[in-house]
C-alpha cells in the first residue's frame, strides 16, 4: 500500500544538530534505527495517510501551500509522550503554521485516510528523536536527555515536503513561491536560489508573501 506524508524538514545547522542528537541517542542505547534508516530530522504536518487520488493530492498540496504565508517555528527543549513512549523535541508553532497544517488536513479529509489526530484542529507539533521504545529504555533515555543542553532556536519554514513511500514526491518552496518535483527539490542550485532569497528577506529586500499573493 502506498503511504504519503506531509512534513517540514529541518535545514542548515539545525538539521545537522538534530541529526547528531538522534544518532547520539540511537548509539548510546543501541536502538539500531539510525543504522537501518536514513534519519531526516522533520516535523510531521499530516499523516502518514493513504489515498487513491494522487493527482488531486498534488493539486491540493500546491494550492494550499501557495495560498499560505511564510512561517516560522521555535524549538524549545525536550518532550515526552508517555502513552506510546516517544522522546521528541518540543516545537512552538505560530498561527501561520497552525493554519497551514489545519487547512492541509481539512482539504485532504474527503478522499484520504488520515490518522485520528489529523482530524483535530489542536495539534502537538514535535520532532521525534526516538520512538517505539520499551518501558525501561524509555525511562533511561528520558533521564539521559535531562542531562543534555536543551535545544533552543528559531527556524523559518522554507519548504514543505510531500512524501510518497518515504521519497520526495513534491516540495513547495515558500521563498521561490512554487512547487518543485523530486529532481528540482534535490537540486543544489535550487537550494542556493532559496538561500539567496532568504538573505534578501532578512535584509528587508524581499517579501515572499507578496510574491505568492501575486501568482
Amino acid at each position: 500500500m502506498t503511504h504519503y506524508l506531509i512534513e517540514i524538514r529541518f535545514q542548515g545547522q539545525a538539521k545537522e544538530d538534530v541529526k547528531k542528537l538522534i544518532s547520539k541517542i540511537d548509539n548510546k542505547f543501541n536502538l539500531g534505527y539510525f543504522r537501518q534508516h536514513r534519519a531526516i530530522p522533520h516535523i510531521s504536518l499530516v499523516g502518514p495517510f493513504t489515498t487513491n487520488n494522487e493527482v488531486r493530492l498534488i493539486r491540493d498540496f500546491k494550492k494550499v501551500c501557495g495560498n499560505r504565508a511564510f512561517a516560522f517555528f521555535k524549538v524549545k527543549g525536550f518532550g515526552f509522550f508517555k502513552d506510546n513512549r516517544v522522546i521528541f523535541i518540543k516545537i512552538k508553532s505560530n498561527p501561520k503554521l497552525d493554519d497551514l497544517r489545519w487547512e492541509l488536513s481539512q482539504r485532504l479529509q474527503p478522499y484520504c485516510s488520515l490518522r485520528p489526530f489529523d482530524y483535530e484542529e489542536k495539534f502537538h507539533f514535535h520532532a521525534t528523536l526516538a520512538l517505539d521504545l520499551d518501558k525501561e529504555i524509555y525511562k533511561q533515555i528520558k533521564n539521559y536527555v535531562a542531562t543534555l543542553n536543551e535545544p533552543e532556536f528559531k527556524q523559518f519554514v522554507i519548504r514543505v515536503t510531500l512524501l510518497k513511500n518515504s521519497r520526495i514526491l513534491r516540495e513547495y518552496d515558500f521563498l521561490q513561491c512554487r512547487t518543485l518535483n523530486r529532481e528540482q527539490a534535490l537540486s543544489a542550485e535550487g537550494w542556493k536560489r532559496s538561500e539567496k532569497l532568504l538573505q534578501l528577506f532578512f535584509q528587508g529586500k524581499y517579501n515572499p508573501d507578496c510574491q505568492s499573493s501575486n501568482k
